[in-house]
């Protein structure tokens, strides 16, 4: 076999040169031979000598080793077991954060882009005659926890004096009446589920830092379908979103850091549970000062920081449940609502839509997809109270707040991945 592979030739090389010898004035001509041996390969180069394989740094072979574990299991909660089993040391954004530019630190953890105004389809949604049936309703239930309604005898500080406490119940009662009431003709919620005080939380990488956050929406609405994407993840604004710079720490704004196991929680837990998609979420934070954003001339800020960071947690949470994590992307959007109000009489919608969890410093690289937030600015609900009536109720709040509600879902078909019935709670 070797005889047949291998071909040794020898080359006998003749040359003459110049030779002087110890003679006086003496130089004469003289011949070197010189023998080359040299060993030819006959046969397939690829097959006895395969390609050397690209060298891959550090990094790229950590994502190459996880990739594999990852792809080795079938359900999320063993993904997000293999993602969260060993500690690491992590930054904690809060929901209310009251640096000056923390819209551009947000806006960069997340690599997100806002835009000013909401989506087309939330703006020309057809509700007005939804609206004119649930007006009464809605006026009454405004009316209700504005005007009559005591429960200082259930809570021990005054229901009446608390503006979030307010605001908590009022929800409640707007959003019970909407989905009672509308069941019939928008099937996503007939079997939709509504959960209180639920607990949101979820992790991601982004440069060579880690992040968690945890929140507590007081209301989350829940569906069997997946809302529709806003734009195309190949659109100029998905590819070309402006996205500030930041370029220092997690610690300047004032970004707690823990040595923790993170945790992946989407607001519920999956186990034997068909509502897996998000629709809408409804924040009513007792934390936010408006007096102090106010004076500060931060509110407008604030309130997308909040609807920023609530939005990217929720969908980056329901997104993990669906098997995807940042070297694992998503092929579909990821949409979600959110609702933001602090004392019932001003309010604040957003849309927010995942398109990529590639954050990480490798993915980050040649990742040009860009997350997206829409935002309606502040808008009063009503203007006052005098002599125990609502004056200047603005209908367009409660037309927004329907069109949230009733927003129609897709077909699950669509989704590329299913999401799973487990889901770990460390």
């Amino acid at each position: 076999m070797a005889a047949a592979m291998w071909n040794v030739v020898h080359k006998v090389c003749t040359t003459t040169s110049l030779s002087k010898f110890a003679v006086p004035n003496g130089y004469r001509i003289a011949t070197v031979r010189a023998r080359s041996t040299t060993v030819e390969f006959q046969g397939d180069d690829e097959k006895y000598f395969p390609p050397i394989p690209p060298y891959l740094t550090e990094a790229e072979r950590e994502r190459e080793k996880l990739l594999s574990k990852v792809n080795s299991v079938e359900t999320a909660r063993e993904m997000i077991g293999i993602l969260t089993k060993q500690q690491a040391w992590t930054f904690l954004p809060a929901l209310f954060n009251t640096h000056p530019f923390c819209q551009q630190y947000y806006q960069h953890l997340t690599k997100t882009a806002i835009v000013e105004g909401l989506p087309d389809a939330v703006v020309n949604a057809d509700t007005q005659l939804v609206t004119e049936e649930l007006l009464q309703a809605l006026t009454d239930s405004v009316e209700q926890e504005l005007l009559y309604v005591d429960r200082s005898q259930i809570k021990r500080e005054r229901h009446n004096v608390n503006p979030s406490l307010r605001a908590r119940w009022m929800q409640e009662s707007l959003i019970r009446a909407i989905v009672t009431s509308q069941c019939g003709y928008y099937p996503h919620l007939m079997g939709c589920e509504l959960d209180l005080q639920a607990l949101v939380r979820s992790f991601w990488l982004r440069n060579e830092y880690r992040f968690q956050i945890n929140y507590s929406p007081f209301c989350l609405l829940r569906t069997s379908e997946p809302l529709p994407e806003v734009v195309s993840m190949e659109s100029d604004l998905s590819l070309g979103g402006e996205i500030p710079e930041y370029k220092y720490g997690p610690r300047t704004m004032s970004t707690f850091r823990k040595h923790l196991n993170n945790q992946c929680y989407p607001g519920c837990k999956l186990t034997d549970d068909k509502m897996k998609c998000g629709h809408t979420q409804i924040l009513v934070p007792a934390m936010f000062d408006r007096k102090r954003s106010v004076g500060e001339k931060l509110l407008t800020e604030r309130i997308n920081n909040c609807g920023l960071i609530s939005g990217f947690g929720w969908a980056n949470a329901i997104a993990m449940a669906n098997k995807h994590f940042w070297f694992e992307d998503v092929k579909k959007p990821v949409v979600v609502q959110t609702i933001f109000t602090n004392d019932g009489q001003h309010y604040t919608f957003f849309v927010y839509q995942l398109n990529t969890l590639g954050l990480d410093p490798l993915s980050d690289e040649t990742n040009p997809k860009r997350n997206i937030l829409w935002t309606s600015g502040e808008m009063k609900l009503y203007e006052d109270i005098q002599d125990d009536k609502i004056v200047g109720l603005n209908h367009d709040v409660l037309k927004h707040y329907v069109a949230f509600i009733v927003k129609e879902t897709i077909s699950r078909t669509e989704l590329t991945h299913q999401p799973d019935h487990d889901i770990v709670k460390n």
